[in-house]
Formats: C-alpha cells, structure tokens, sequence
C-alpha cells in the first residue's frame, strides 16, 4: 500500500479538531481509518509470500478485483437537513 497526495482538511472539515492521521492496521479488511484529511491517493499492489517475504508482484487485471470505500463522517450532510450533498470521487 502506498499513501500519497495527502491534503490536509480546513475550512468547515476541521469541526473534530485539528488532528491529522492516518491509522492502517495489519489487514485491510479492519479499514484504514483517517481524520482531518481532505484528500488523498491509495495505491494497493498484491506479491506472493514466500518463507515470509514478497516474492513477487501478482498483476490484477482490471475488473477482476473489487475494493469499497465507506465514510463514517457527516461531513457531506447538512446539519439542519436530512438531505446529502454530494461529494468527487474517482477511481484511477
């Protein structure tokens, strides 16, 4: 897993605090827990273990691997409605 392109949250996303983090646990399957961060690209690539260390590189092709994203923020709510505002999100 590579974490790059970190933008720090401002503005209306800090009402948490200031904090910034980013937590991976040893599986993925536990979720990457992240806070005070506007942005940011994961990269995954998947190896073989042998005896304990990567061996080598396994190539998923596109279509063949499937990963979801969930927030547990409100920030895309409005506070005084129950409707959503929609917010960009891409796979690269």
């Amino acid at each position: 897993m590579t974490i790059s392109n970190v933008t720090p949250a401002s503005g209306d996303h800090l009402q948490l605090g200031d904090t910034h983090f980013i937590d991976v646990p040893n599986n993925l399957y536990s979720g990457v827990i992240y806070h005070g961060i506007e942005s940011l690209d994961i990269k995954l690539q998947f190896y073989t273990l042998v005896d304990g260390k990567f061996a080598e590189r396994i190539d998923v092709d596109e279509g063949d691997g499937r990963v979801t994203f969930s927030s547990l923020n409100n920030f895309g709510r409005l506070a005084s409605s129950r409707s959503s505002v929609g917010a960009d999100f891409s796979w690269d």
